[in-house]
């Protein structure tokens, strides 16, 4: 954003199926993120990392 005012930041409206829901259970634990369980429900993907 380099400091731009969010009132001048042109904003698109996406259909839904624009939208891809993508999560990674893994890397948010790292951070300390709990991702509730009606997120993972709705997942188009979760990301399973390998050991």
């Amino acid at each position: 954003l380099r400091g731009e005012f969010a009132g001048n930041i042109p904003v698109v409206k996406c259909s839904g199926e624009a939208l891809v829901l993508v999560v990674n259970p893994a890397a948010a634990e790292r951070m300390g993120v709990e991702i509730p369980q009606s997120v993972l429900d709705r997942a188009d993907r979760i990301v399973v990392e390998e050991p």
